[in-house]
């Protein structure tokens, strides 16, 4: 049942007025995919409380897309950490992972 919107982000760098990096990011596709929570885990890292949730989404297929973009989907930013594609690349399934 696909019927949650999600915004698929791609990231470029560009230079600052010191030749600084700045990344940006900005909209690449729109897809209604399924969405599923599978989990979460907190932890400690550099003294600090962390927290991450596991949301794995299903849409319909994207070629070009890569662990270097994100998902945008219900206010949070989420990190793709996986890419299985489905069938004859009809679909795919996407891990990510939200941390605080």
């Amino acid at each position: 049942m696909m019927d949650r919107k999600i915004v698929i982000q791609r990231a470029t760098v560009s230079r600052d007025a010191h030749g600084g990096e700045v990344l940006t990011w900005a909209d690449y596709k729109t897809r209604w995919a399924e969405v599923q929570y599978a989990g979460g885990a907190e932890g400690q890292a550099a003294n600090k409380e962390t927290a991450s949730l596991t949301v794995v989404f299903r849409f319909r297929h994207i070629s070009d897309l890569t662990e270097k973009d994100r998902i945008s989907y219900d206010g949070k930013y989420m990190d793709i950490v996986g890419i299985i594609p489905e069938g004859r690349k009809h679909f795919q399934t996407v891990q990510t992972e939200f941390r605080r």
